[in-house]
């Protein structure tokens, strides 16, 4: 027989096991709630961002109301109607960034804010990046605007995004996303500068609505939505810094030109992969002797490793400004320093021919683009907006 010590001994095991096992329990489940109350605590954190976000900026975001006269051809009657789209101030002065395909034809324009509508005027537009500068003759009491960094850099994939848009007759309306990519081109035509492309999806009235970050920084500007896909099109806030002070002070973008153009290669030298194909005749390129073969390696602060590096070396470089091109000759490196100058009219076609089409571009739209006057942007009859007393 067991000693009552043996017996003794055993219950006490038995029992250690059992407070061992309860312990366990207990821990994990500790580990379990301290992981969803961390998971819980990190989600009203975000949320709480994302109203102070909008709470920041919602005063800033506008209605435009375009309105215009159409005359089919063949027809003696004119047709009227509204074409509708987002803005958003960028200036305690009333200056207003929204899309060009909305206004550029417009007869009057009305930009509503907290549903009151103001007078506004075009100062100018662009038809290859698709902005349009306004600005309100009367301001609102109380307004915010945005500000344009020209130093903001693309923000990497992934990173969670705010849109704030007017779609129908609603108010302000925020728009969770992310940046899913970087486009150069849709539909095998180019953009004048790189693109962001975010999965929030804007429709009806909400071309021209701002995106922002977490940290409340103006992202960029919605220039065109994909129907086919929940895909829209960013126009960087520092392409949309140096579009409002081209419209601003000049009435429309002065789009710059290095006399050359450049060609893909499939091998890849020094991490580039484009060349010189042309070297147009009297061009700063010719003047300061580049080459048909010539490498391209740099131009000013962009390192060249595509097309696309090209454009935007080109589009932000200014018309009266030095930049130094580094070019591959003969497995020796070389720079140039040339001239930028104004791109000549028929460089300019040449450059609209192959630039993504916009609404309201003398083709139609592209296919699934923002705001297509034949339906997206589009209202009838006419009704005036209520204005202040």
């Amino acid at each position: 027989m067991r000693s009552r010590a043996d017996q003794n001994t055993t219950v006490r095991m038995g029992l250690l096991q059992i407070a061992f096992i309860w312990c366990r329990r207990v821990l994990a489940s500790w580990v379990l709630l301290s992981g969803v109350l961390t998971a819980q605590t990190e989600f009203m954190s975000l949320q709480n961002r994302l109203i102070e976000i909008y709470n920041e900026n919602d005063s800033a975001v506008v209605r435009i109301n375009a309105f215009y006269e159409r005359q089919d051809e063949g027809s003696e009657e004119k047709k009227q109607g509204i074409r509708v789209a987002t803005g958003f101030f960028v200036s305690r002065l009333g200056h207003i960034l929204t899309t060009r395909s909305v206004v550029f034809d417009a007869t009057q324009i009305w930009v509503e804010h907290d549903r009151v509508a103001y007078p506004a005027m075009l100062l100018g537009e662009d038809r290859r990046s698709n902005v349009a500068l306004l600005k309100a003759d009367l301001l609102p009491e109380n307004f915010n605007f945005m500000r344009l960094d020209n130093t903001t850099e693309l923000p990497p994939v992934g990173t969670m995004l705010v849109g704030i848009s007017l779609p129908l007759e609603f108010d302000p309306t925020p728009s969770l996303g992310m940046v899913t990519g970087y486009e150069s081109s849709v539909y095998q035509r180019a953009f004048q500068t790189t693109h962001l492309r975010t999965n929030i999806f804007f429709g009806l009235g909400e071309g021209g609505a701002p995106i922002l970050d977490l940290n409340g920084r103006l992202v960029g500007m919605n220039v065109m939505t994909l129907l086919d896909i929940p895909s829209s099109y960013v126009l960087p806030a520092r392409a949309l810094f140096r579009i409002r002070d081209d419209l601003m002070f000049a009435g429309e973008v002065i789009y710059s030109w290095f006399g050359i153009e450049g060609r893909e290669t499939t091998e890849v030298v020094r991490g580039s992969r484009v060349v010189v194909d042309e070297v147009i005749r009297n061009g700063p390129a010719e003047e300061v002797g580049l080459l048909q073969g010539d490498r391209l390696l740099a131009i000013g602060d962009f390192e060249i490793r595509s097309p696309s590096d090209v454009r935007n070396a080109r589009f932000f470089a200014r018309v009266g400004q030095f930049v130094q091109v580094k070019v591959l000759r003969d497995n020796e490196e070389r720079v140039f320093t040339l001239k930028v100058s104004k791109v000549p009219e028929e460089e300019l076609k040449k450059l609209a021919e192959d630039a993504v089409p916009h609404p309201g571009d003398s083709d139609d739209a592209a296919p699934g683009s923002d705001q297509t006057p034949s339906n997206k942007g589009e209202i009838s009859p006419v009704s005036a907006p209520a204005t202040p007393d």
